[in-house]
């Protein structure tokens, strides 16, 4: 017996005149980058006077000390005990990037405090008068000078120059010294 093949028919796949989307990556989220540092030049500079070493030169002529106490930040002030007009103290601070700086000053004061030139490395930029009838840290700081400073070490003098009428002595306190750069 002989057998007839079956025919094989085929269907046709239908075609789509409309292809497949593919999918799009999406991309990965790029982190929002970092602002640039703020260069040291722009930075407040804050010294406690308590804590600044002495300078070499000018030498130091008035006796000094650290009084300690609440009144002050940092728990403390650098304590200038002149015997005389004239007499001076010098501390050292380092700038890390040279600028232009405003030179501020916290002095303590009181019924028995004098009146102080500021100089910054021999240089007087400006001064202030310490008397109070009580015993006072304003805890923010006088502006004395507008400063230009090459990166590095300078020195600060302390002078006492006088004193108010109404004031019973010569003393000088610093709380703390600020270089800000200028607004």
């Amino acid at each position: 017996m002989s057998s007839t093949p079956t025919p094989v028919t085929s269907t046709p796949t239908p075609v789509s005149s409309t292809p497949t989307p593919t999918p799009t990556p999406t991309p990965a989220q790029s982190p929002t980058p970092a602002p640039p540092p703020t260069p040291p030049s722009a930075r407040l500079l804050h010294f406690e006077a308590e804590a600044l070493p002495g300078a070499a030169a000018p030498p130091t002529t008035a006796p000094h000390s650290v009084q300690q106490g609440a009144l002050w930040s940092g728990g403390g002030q650098l304590l200038v005990q002149p015997s005389a007009v004239g007499q001076e103290v010098s501390v050292q601070v380092q700038v890390p990037a040279g600028g232009t700086y405003q030179l501020l000053v916290d002095p303590s004061l009181g019924p028995r405090y004098g009146i102080c030139t500021v100089e910054v490395d021999g240089r007087a930029v400006g001064g202030f008068n310490g008397y109070s009838p009580a015993l006072a840290s304003p805890q923010s700081a006088s502006a004395i000078a507008t400063v230009t400073l090459a990166a590095g070490a300078h020195t600060l003098t302390f002078v006492v120059t006088g004193k108010d009428p109404r004031s019973a002595g010569y003393l000088t306190g610093i709380d703390f010294v600020e270089l800000s750069p200028p607004s």
